[in-house]
């Protein structure tokens, strides 16, 4: 499926026939895996489906639509949030490289370039105190400058994490929250263990970024590597 197909000004034919392409897509990769079995998360499924104890045709559609589109495309562009992030911000990208902080960049990343464009809106339904912030009623709850103050859109892996909404709250909580954060964490931290001197090839606004209405993040991610050890 073309990601142009999926993007903000998507007709709604294309719109249709993206859907239609990626509905088809999964339907032959679960006859393709039906027909040879692989170790991964789709013949699993299918075998359970086939067995009778596992989800039905529909649920397993349901679930692999999920997988490609929340659990994937999601986490990618988390990974390269989590690197142009730190790239424009030399002081913050020495100081993770310094202490392995990897786990306070992506916290970091997910408050300061979610993955997610759109997503729950959380609006409140009458004025609210919120660990001391007061919100109006009608307030779109997102980036809190009264929190943070004139901070509040500056990259700073050194941050007093005091929870957020990056990952949903309550029955909303995303619930591959973990895996995502962990995939996060170990991908750049393992990239810049083995190409410490690794840098941006283009000019961070040039980096291109997907078009879709729902995800944000880099298509492709132009680098140098430097000297690996």
């Amino acid at each position: 499926m073309d990601v142009r197909a999926a993007g903000a000004t998507t007709t709604a034919e294309q719109a249709v026939t993206a859907r239609q392409d990626l509905t088809g897509y999964l339907r032959e990769l679960v006859v393709r895996r039906q027909r040879d079995p692989g170790d991964d998360l789709t013949t699993g499924l299918v075998r359970a489906r086939d067995e009778g104890d596992g989800p039905t045709t529909d649920e397993l559609f349901g679930v692999l639509w999920l997988m490609l589109v929340a659990g994937h495309e999601t986490t990618v562009h988390l990974i390269g949030n989590a690197v142009v992030a730190p790239a424009r911000h030399p002081d913050q990208l020495a100081l993770a490289l310094a202490g392995d902080r990897w786990a306070d960049v992506v916290e970091e990343t997910a408050r300061y370039r979610h993955p997610v464009m759109t997503t729950s809106f959380r609006f409140t339904l009458e004025g609210v105190v919120v660990a001391g912030v007061p919100i109006p009623r009608g307030r779109a709850v997102g980036v809190d400058f009264d929190r943070y103050g004139e901070t509040a859109d500056r990259f700073d892996i050194t941050r007093e994490r005091t929870g957020d909404l990056g990952s949903g709250h309550g029955p909303r909580y995303c619930i591959g929250a973990s895996p995502a954060r962990l995939e996060s964490r170990l991908a750049p931290a393992s990239l810049y263990r083995r190409f410490p001197g690794l840098s941006l090839a283009i000019d961070p606004d040039g980096v291109p970024q997907s078009p879709s209405f729902f995800t944000i993040g880099p298509l492709s991610l132009p680098v140098a590597l430097g000297p690996d050890r």
